[in-house]
């Protein structure tokens, strides 16, 4: 097997190349630098993978924010997956990894995104395309949660899926647990192996067909205030009680009054008009699902 590796602008890079046409599948890691899977994950693909490609090609950037990533933070300027769209950073080392970035997913077929999350959670996907490419990638891909929607709460895009699907090509973003979970970048390593299989790239058994536990984006909340907290510690995924309040801001209390919805996404330490947590909807509920929520 033959591995470049290129230094281009602030990346590192590394390509694997077949000698039979293929797709051409990019995988980014560290998008935010505190989120270490990524690049655990794919460096040890790379460890392990002995070859060969049997068609198409595949593109690494391990660590796409250098600097946040060295300092374990989540950006410096501007949050990078907020800054694929029309809003370019104000730092220049930040629209410089964006135009750095926008070119590689510019000459892909098949982007994959891997992040983590700052509080205890499962995996899960983020499925922001309905259509038959995403949807089998989806099902071969092993974490049994899909969060689709996104794309409805953020229609000006900014994030690496929709730059890339206003490009024409496929993309997920897959969430492997975590930042510190010393399991996140297993799940990783595992989630570039059955994405490489499923587009054929290399040998691989297929995952089993399971139904997926969906969710669909309802509704971001951003912090209304410094004061605005928790009425308890929220974890991805808790359902929602309409009967009890979500936070209290001051002296008034938030409540949602709809069924069959669950917090997403919550950040305990937002400051006031940050994204603080999404509302989600249970769209399909799979039978075999054994995580209490």
């Amino acid at each position: 097997m033959t591995l470049q590796k290129d230094q281009k602008g602030p990346h590192t890079v590394y390509r694997i190349e077949a000698k039979d046409e293929g797709v051409n599948i990019l995988v980014f890691g560290a998008v935010h630098g505190n989120e270490p899977c990524g690049p655990m994950g794919i460096e040890n693909f790379l460890n392990s993978f002995e070859g060969p490609l049997k068609k198409g090609s595949v593109t690494f950037i391990p660590i796409c924010n250098p600097r946040a990533y060295e300092d374990n933070k989540r950006f410096y300027y501007s949050d990078l997956n907020r800054a694929f769209g029309d809003n370019a950073p104000k730092d220049e080392y930040e629209r410089e990894l964006i135009a750095n970035l926008k070119s590689h997913i510019d000459a892909c077929d098949i982007l994959l995104d891997i992040h983590s999350y700052q509080r205890e959670t499962v995996p899960f996907i983020l499925n922001d395309k309905n259509t038959k490419v995403n949807n089998a990638w989806v099902q071969s891909l092993s974490p049994n949660i899909v969060v689709t929607g996104w794309d409805v709460l953020y229609p000006n895009g900014g994030d690496t899926n929709a730059y890339a699907h206003k490009k024409g090509k496929h993309a997920l973003t897959v969430e492997c647990g975590q930042h510190d979970d010393e399991c996140a970048p297993q799940v990783a390593e595992s989630i570039i192996k059955d994405t490489l299989a499923h587009f054929s790239a290399i040998e691989g058994k297929p995952i089993e067909k399971v139904d997926k536990q969906q969710f669909t984006m309802k509704q971001l909340i951003r912090k209304p205030s410094d004061k605005a907290d928790f009425i308890q510690d929220w974890q991805n995924f808790d359902v929602i009680d309409p009967n009890v309040p979500l936070y209290m801001n001051g002296d008034e209390a938030f409540y949602y009054k709809e069924d069959n919805c669950f917090i997403f996404m919550p950040k305990p330490l937002a400051k006031a008009d940050d994204e603080w947590f999404y509302i989600v909807e249970n769209t399909i509920q799979a039978h075999h699902f054994d995580k209490a929520i």
